[in-house]
């Protein structure tokens, strides 16, 4: 526990940085966090897999990932949806001619078809969360996407705590998967969506409800409600796919991290809530 402490202080103070600081110096601070998240999640993934130019790979995926991060800082300038298909495009096309380059051989066009995958899954899938962050002028899209990842990683909390509790019991807990991830728990789901559940519902009376996206409230109360649950739900399913992807990668962690591992240990519970609370967010500002 000291350990994890130690290591999350650090990346809590970034964090902190980067939210509440004003104006520009803490949008500075939140650019060098997801760059420095970005690449070294994309050398985590790339190294765990082994592929065959897997570092080349892994450079190819932090530059077209990182147009994703300056195109989201001018959202009235850029079409975020132009800006996501050139980088995907981009990276395909560089990642072919990396192939083409060294020969089609079966190894090669594995390389290439798992490389694209990574892509969409790490990359294009965090890339929504600077999105979230530069959405409206006024700073309340930083707060929203504060309340985003704090409601998932309370999840996280509520999950792990009703979870070890639970596995002290004569008969144990109720596992999820044994094969995937045999410490996940029906109970700790449960307890983790009640944490969650209870932080949103908070966070709402809080504050939440008072943030505006070009001069409209995207959250009410059942929406906070509701998101309480797709936080712990989704963030289980980004949880499970990482340790899927470990599991075929036989290793423990994804990086060295003391007492929290590496970083996509860190970022896997957002990577499928970035996209889903960010096309909310557009749909019901623009209805």
């Amino acid at each position: 526990m000291m350990q994890r402490l130690q290591s999350a202080l650090p990346l809590l103070l970034l964090v902190a940085l980067a939210f509440f600081l004003p104006g520009s110096y803490g949008s500075l601070f939140f650019l060098a966090f997801a760059f420095g998240m970005l690449f070294l999640g994309c050398r985590e993934l790339f190294t765990m897999l082994n592929l065959a130019h897997g570092k080349l790979f892994s450079n190819l995926a932090f530059i077209c990932g990182g147009g994703f991060i300056i195109g989201a800082m001018f959202p009235a300038v850029v079409q975020q949806y132009l800006i996501d298909t050139l980088m995907l495009a981009l990276f395909c096309t560089s990642a072919f001619a990396v192939v083409m380059r060294h020969g089609p051989s079966i190894q090669n066009v594995h390389s290439l078809l798992v490389s694209i995958g990574v892509f969409l899954y790490f990359c294009w899938s965090l890339g929504f969360i600077p999105k979230i962050y530069f959405m409206d002028s006024n700073g309340h899209g930083r707060l929203l996407l504060l309340y985003m990842i704090a409601i998932t990683k309370l999840a996280d909390t509520g999950a792990y705590f009703a979870g070890t509790l639970t596995a002290k019991r004569p008969k144990g807990n109720h596992k999820l998967s044994k094969v995937i991830s045999p410490k996940k728990s029906w109970e700790g789901l449960i307890g983790g969506t009640v944490t969650s559940l209870g932080a949103s519902v908070g966070c709402y009376y809080w504050g939440v409800k008072a943030l505006s996206i070009n001069g409209q409230t995207p959250i009410g109360l059942v929406d906070a409600i509701i998101f309480g649950v797709v936080a712990s739900l989704l963030g289980l399913a980004g949880d499970m796919a990482e340790s899927a992807i470990k599991r075929a990668a036989n290793v423990k962690d994804s990086g060295q991290l003391p007492g929290i591992g590496g970083v996509l240990d860190t970022l896997d519970s957002l990577i499928p809530m970035g996209p889903v609370f960010y096309a909310f967010l557009v749909l019901r500002t623009a209805l």
